[in-house]
């Protein structure tokens, strides 16, 4: 049997997740989920769940691609190793997005190394007829015998016609030895005559006796979800694990509140978070407090800021951890727009405490079919550059096919030339850069390409 690192106990810890929707994870496995694979945290994204922890480097983004109709994502593209020009100096990830049937959509995630995009996984979602995911496959990418192997797997079933509610799930990890998918976790959900979410059973597998879960929920007279009460369940018994309290004003939540229990309902906090609104009912900030058991106060751990543009578009996203210490750790994820919610591009920044200036850290470019987003420089795709003479003392020569833009990098990344080239023999004087090794990078009227240069 394979050796699954899917999910693992985590002693004490009782993660929380907003629950303005029902189609969240159970409180009982949020624990577990921080050390979900990635492949398995973006299928769960897809199907609309929140799954706290980093995911994979591709984004479905849910919410800020849902615009108008006539576009759809295509690619991605993101760099890193930024200097102080906000040059784009080296590609990092690439994803590609196909749809080769009516109701699935295969995505592809590349990594760029030693000049050249390599594979890392496929992930392939299925879509019923209402637009519902029931079914998602993951599968990596093996060097050795270059082909994409079966991963992870989800699979959903939606309630009745409902777009949202879900029935139950699966998790499943292949496993090489049985020849066949394995069960690694499973989640059941009861709803009452309202269609609310009265109770959930959580298994997980991957141990030699399944850990089951139950969590219970409680609303008031508007249907908001008022308290969640977690159990382990042990021979039909239940044994109390925690539970979360939220309070709403004027029909917004403003503070989720999560306990844990020693197993003899005794709670003690544990985390808060609490929120305001922008005069537009859009989430505007977000704190969020841990219990200090030594001051028997809440301690502000993380301070998270929501900047909108005039459309009422997310702008941008500061968040700021604040350390035991008092030190803090600031970073800033700013927005632009194609058009309505399509967002062409995604930049994170990090502040310096001192200077208090931002560093561009790392960008993302988006791509749809009948949407023009800004064009990086780096190219998506990239052959072999031929480059003579080489080495070379200033003058070399690019033998490629009618207009080409060319770029020159050092090889820590930094854009240091762009240059435009005719039709014709391409003829290029460097000799006024120091000696050394460059990276240079093309686009012609057909393709990509990519090669090293040594000046002397």
């Amino acid at each position: 049997m394979k050796n699954y690192t899917l999910l693992f106990l985590i002693c004490g810890a009782f993660a929380i997740a907003p629950l303005a929707a029902q189609k969240s994870l159970p409180a009982s496995i949020q624990p577990y989920s921080v050390n979900w694979s990635y492949a398995v945290k973006q299928m769960l994204d897809a199907a609309g769940y929140h799954v706290p922890g980093p995911k994979a480097a591709f984004d479905l983004l849910p919410n800020k691609s849902a615009g108008s109709e006539g576009a759809r994502l295509d690619s991605t593209v993101s760099y890193f190793g930024f200097d102080s020009s906000g040059a784009d100096p080296m590609p990092l990830f690439r994803n590609v997005y196909t749809y080769p049937e009516p109701g699935v959509q295969v995505i592809v995630e590349y990594f760029y190394e030693q000049d050249a995009w390599v594979p890392l996984s496929l992930t392939s979602l299925i879509y019923d007829e209402l637009g519902r995911l029931v079914d998602a496959v993951s599968q990596r990418y093996d060097s050795e015998s270059g082909l994409f192997i079966p991963d992870y797997r989800v699979v959903l079933s939606p309630r009745e016609s409902s777009l949202e509610l879900v029935d139950s799930f699966e998790v499943l990890a292949w496993s090489v030895e049985m020849g066949d998918y394995v069960r690694q976790l499973a989640v059941w959900n009861t709803y009452d005559a309202a269609e609310r979410l009265t109770e959930s059973t959580s298994s997980i597998e991957i141990f030699e006796l399944p850990l089951v879960f139950r969590d219970r929920y409680s609303y008031d007279a508007q249907d908001h979800v008022i308290w969640v009460e977690s159990y382990t369940v042990d021979d039909d018994k239940l044994f109390p694990a925690g539970k979360q309290e939220f309070r709403y004003e004027n029909g917004f939540l403003m503070t989720e509140t999560t306990f844990v229990s020693d197993a003899m309902e005794v709670y003690t906090p544990q985390e808060r978070i609490e929120y305001t609104y922008t005069l537009f009912s859009k989430e505007k900030t977000a704190q969020y407090f841990s219990w200090d058991m030594d001051k028997n106060s809440w301690r502000l751990v993380q301070d998270d800021y929501y900047g909108f543009d005039g459309d009422n578009r997310i702008s941008s996203l500061e968040v700021t951890h604040i350390h035991k210490d008092d030190g803090r750790e600031t970073k800033q994820t700013t927005y632009d727009y194609v058009r309505d919610n399509f967002i062409a591009a995604e930049y994170n920044h990090a502040l310096d405490i001192e200077t208090q200036e931002w560093t561009t850290t790392d960008k993302k470019y988006f791509f749809y079919n009948s949407v023009v987003s800004t064009e990086p420089d780096v190219p998506a795709v990239a052959d072999a550059l031929f480059l003579y003479p080489n080495p070379t003392a200033g003058m070399v020569k690019v033998k490629l096919a009618g207009k080409v833009t060319l770029q020159i990098y050092t090889v820590s990344g930094q854009l240091i030339r762009k240059l435009s080239l005719p039709h014709g023999e391409k003829t290029i004087d460097l000799s006024g850069l120091p000696a050394g090794m460059y990276q240079i990078r093309a686009k012609s009227d057909e393709d990509y390409f990519s090669g090293k240069l040594l000046v002397l």
